[in-house]
């Protein structure tokens, strides 16, 4: 639940982007699916909708190919009998220069169809890739399978995103707007109580009044208990990424 709660924030918090991205590319001259104008139109509308049809699209797409990937009856190996490489290395070093793959291509479509119609139809990639697992993590037999290739991968996502992230704050606007970045933490906090807070007054868990500090969460927390292979909980650990 904890897991679910997480993700759906985060596809409002993109769909609301995106929506929101497109009002203010209307008033400035940015561009948008309104291209350098200053106004939207109705094409304008037809753009923004049509954006999340092929979001949907390729989402789809790209989640067959996540499929064909896991059904790659690959056998592991050791090299001079001392690196081991196991299945879930080789299909993660496909999976991840697919998510690249996507983010480039689609970055690059939002360019050229900004230069050949002068309006930009903007897929977004966190979004696409949100379908794309969706659909191949809820395959039946999959999602074990699955979720070890991305345990195994992700300390080389991680790693340089966070590094990245460190590297790029700048600390000294930050500061400069303090009180309002307070303020905005302090609504974002107490809205997650009220409305967890609220559904929990319609629910009976034993895990009442502690639900809504999954909502904190920000940077990629994600709680995973860990299934043993005949099914049983093996220790239920959570593990922080």
């Amino acid at each position: 639940m904890v897991i679910g709660v997480t993700v759906m924030s985060d596809v409002v918090v993109l769909i609301g982007f995106a929506l929101l991205s497109a009002l203010a590319s209307s008033l400035c001259p940015t561009p948008g699916p309104n291209g350098y104008a200053t106004e939207f139109d109705g094409l304008s509308l037809v753009v923004l909708l049509s954006q999340f049809g092929g979001i949907a699209l390729v989402g789809f797409v790209m989640g067959i190919v996540l499929l064909f990937i896991l059904w790659i009856p690959f056998v592991r190996f050791s090299i001079f009998g001392a690196v081991k490489i196991y299945r879930s290395h080789m299909k993660g070093a496909l999976i991840i220069p697919l998510g690249f793959l996507i983010f480039r291509a689609l970055r690059g479509f939002s360019s050229a169809t900004l230069a050949a119609w002068g309006r930009e139809i903007s897929i977004e990639p966190l979004m696409v890739c949100m379908i794309a697992s969706s659909i191949a993590g809820h395959t039946s037999g999959n999602r074990e399978q699955f979720a070890n290739i991305l345990e195994k991968t992700a300390p080389y996502i991680f790693l340089p995103f966070f590094t990245l992230t460190g590297a790029s704050l700048q600390l000294d606007k930050v500061i400069g707007a303090l009180p309002l970045a307070l303020t905005v933490v302090a609504l974002r906090m107490t809205a997650i109580f009220m409305g967890l807070w609220a559904e929990e007054t319609c629910s009976c868990s034993q895990y009442n009044g502690l639900r809504w500090l999954c909502g904190c969460r920000k940077g990629g927390c994600c709680g995973k208990g860990q299934q043993g292979k005949n099914g049983r909980n093996g220790g239920g650990r959570v593990r922080i990424h």
